[in-house]
């Protein structure tokens, strides 16, 4: 029943917390992982923190009450140089829609985070894929995406999209939906390709790809590292 907590240790190396709380205060200079699973909506400051923190975070949406406030739950974690060590996951849920298309172009460039982690898509349906994805990445500036595979292979058709977006192939239909006014992450570009099944960096990406239904990873993954 907690609404905040406050944590101070200087031998605590491994925090995990899973609650809905509205405020984290830790002062942990040798903190090295810490997971949030929880409201979106919750303050996390960081009194002290170590250079080699590994910080994940999936926060939860209460689709009851509406928007869903991921712009927001990064700009609440402070300091700021924290998000350079954040993997956030993030989760299509029912309802989410009415965020994508409601949201506007943001041409300035969000907070940078070190990975933004998807384990399910939109439904298959090309025109809501722009719109999530002109939402997701208005609320940040990952270093890598990372696509996770288990038993929902909607993801296959959403992650070559992605693909094909950002190496420029759907510039048109993007300009045929939001004008012809250029967001920031237009100029991104994928470096390096990633593949948790798939040892061959040569591999071309669709064949890699298709092969993730042959593959006997329970954890299948593709991953894009990207620079600006």
């Amino acid at each position: 029943m907690l609404e905040r907590i406050n944590i101070s240790s200087a031998q605590l190396m491994i925090l995990e917390v899973n609650s809905d709380l509205k405020e984290v205060n830790i002062d942990a200079p040798n903190l090295l992982s810490f997971y949030y699973c929880g409201d979106d909506r919750a303050i996390i400051s960081f009194l002290t923190s170590s250079d080699h923190l590994v910080f994940d975070a999936s926060p939860a949406h209460d689709s009851r009450r509406g928007y869903y406030s991921l712009r927001e739950f990064i700009l609440n974690i402070k300091p700021r140089k924290v998000l350079a060590s954040l993997s956030l996951s993030v989760y299509h849920m029912d309802g989410i829609e009415q965020n994508c298309l409601s949201i506007q172009q943001v041409s300035s460039i969000p907070p940078s985070i070190k990975c933004l982690e998807l384990d399910s898509s939109p439904n298959e349906d090309e025109d809501l894929y722009f719109h999530y994805m002109n939402w997701l990445l208005s609320c940040c500036c990952p270093k890598t995406i990372s696509f996770f595979f288990q038993d929902d292979y909607g993801m296959k058709p959403f992650t070559v999209f992605v693909y094909e977006l950002l190496m420029g192939r759907k510039m048109q239909e993007w300009f045929d939906h939001f004008g012809d006014t250029k967001c920031w992450w237009h100029d991104l570009k994928i470096v390096k390709l990633t593949y948790s099944f798939n040892d061959d960096e040569k591999v071309d990406f669709k064949t890699a790809v298709n092969s993730i239904l042959l593959s006997t990873n329970d954890r299948k993954s593709v991953s894009f590292s990207l620079e600006l």
